[in-house]
């Protein structure tokens, strides 16, 4: 028996070396394969595939600030990031990976101009919802994969918006469309009154699992029946069907295999479990010289972005492993655990350092008012002493001849008394002295 080694770190890191290769000189990605014109829907999940992992100090961050400057160039003006290019129609699926692959982003490069492109993706996002949740597009039917993107997108981003208790009433509204329209057999359809598919039950597990809180009772319950379905669906070699959604004007082909390997890993499926293996050796085999080639469409961008999304979620239910030994099919997966750390806690070091820079910005910005309104005051202070100085000489002079000598020293007693006042002020409180 002949044994394999597939780092996943290795498989990460040419990826990335495959993204670095076919960028466009816009900095966006190509819709399908190199050379290609940049599509901002690729662009924006390839955007996510990347900040979803640590790649701090690595190469492929000489590529992000030219790819969000990308779609920022591209955002149109809703806040919504187009199929295509700027002016196209507003895509749902496509505003929600770029808010969840900026929002690390932000922070790091401290791009304080796409942190106002985000807010705007989020209130583009909350401006289009229907009551079914959200269309692939702004205005088409309501679809649960997209709705799903929507909610994930808008749980990450609900903590750095100014409105975040209107934010989380409408996450909370739509998480109970969706687990209202989980079907009997523990699926999801595509939209309502359709048949289950186990690539939209994987992107509904996965929204539910991150927005639902742990503290619900019947939120293991509906995590444990999509489960089932979607290893129910599982084909023998260890894939999924892919699931084509279809509205009057567009279709939308949906690559299911590395989203039902995220969801029964947030299932807490066991990494024993001979299935779930099956899947990850297929993931890891299929990947080429750093894409994850999607023979059916030749879409490679979005297949490989989908791709590492699952390696992600690998990363964490075998991180208690080191090496599994896949003994049954012949093939040794080793894990590196460093380069697969989830980014929840470069996101929560972000949140934290954004907060506090924040908060050192407003007090600045009322240091800097207070010396202003300290020095108004000190300069009337000293007008008033002035003027009353003046008016106290000019009545001495004007006095002097009818003063006695006793009167006059009141007088000069007064003014000496007066311009002390001054002096102190001027030392005691200081123009050059501010607020710290």
């Amino acid at each position: 028996m002949s044994t394999c080694i597939h780092p996943i770190s290795e498989l990460v890191n040419k990826t990335f070396g495959y993204y670095i290769d076919i960028q466009n000189s816009d900095g966006g990605f190509p819709y399908n394969i190199k050379g290609a014109p940049s599509g901002a829907w690729a662009s924006s999940g390839i955007l996510w595939s990347i900040t979803c992992f640590d790649v701090t100090n690595h190469p492929i961050n000489n590529i992000l600030a030219r790819l969000i400057n990308y779609l920022r160039t591209n955002q149109n003006n809703d806040g919504l990031i187009p199929c295509t290019i700027k002016n196209d129609m507003g895509c749902v699926d496509a505003t929600a990976q770029y808010i969840m692959g900026s929002l690390p982003n932000i922070y790091i490069y401290k791009m304080v101009a796409n942190k106002r492109s985000v807010d705007k993706a989020v209130q583009g996002l909350l401006n289009c919802v229907q009551e079914d949740g959200w269309g692939t597009k702004s205005t088409s039917k309501p679809m649960v994969a997209s709705t799903s993107f929507a909610l994930m997108a808008l749980h990450s981003a609900k903590n750095i918006i100014k409105n975040s208790s209107n934010l989380e009433s409408i996450i909370q509204s739509k998480i109970n469309v969706l687990l209202n329209m989980q079907n009997d057999d523990g699926g999801w359809s595509i939209c309502r009154y359709a048949s289950s598919e186990a690539g939209t039950t994987a992107l509904a597990t996965l929204a539910i699992s991150k927005c639902l809180p742990n503290i619900l009772s019947q939120k293991e319950d509906i995590i444990n029946k999509a489960k089932i379905f979607i290893k129910q669906k599982q084909l023998p070699q260890g894939i999924w069907e892919d699931v084509i959604e279809r509205n009057l004007e567009f279709a939308v082909f949906r690559y299911s295999t590395p989203y039902c390997i995220a969801a029964l890993s947030v299932a807490n499926i066991s990494y024993s479990n001979v299935e779930y293996q099956k899947s990850i050796i297929w993931l890891l085999e299929e990947f080429k010289d750093g894409k994850l080639q999607h023979k059916a469409s030749h879409v490679d961008t979005w297949s490989t972005r989908d791709g590492l999304i699952a390696l992600l979620y690998i990363g964490d239910i075998l991180t208690k492993k080191r090496l599994i030994s896949l003994l049954d099919y012949g093939i040794q997966v080793e894990l590196e655990k460093k380069t697969l750390e989830d980014s929840r806690n470069l996101l929560q070091n972000s949140f934290d350092n954004f907060k506090q820079e924040e908060a050192n910005r407003v007090d600045q910005k009322v240091k800097q008012e207070f010396n202003k309104i300290r020095t108004k005051f000190l300069f009337f202070q000293i007008l008033f002493a002035f003027v009353l100085l003046v008016a106290l000489s000019l009545g001495a002079v004007l006095l002097y001849y009818h003063l006695t000598t006793e009167q006059l020293l009141t007088v000069i007693a007064i003014e000496v008394t007066v311009w002390t006042a001054i002096v102190g002020i001027i030392f005691t409180n200081g123009l050059g002295k501010k607020y710290e």
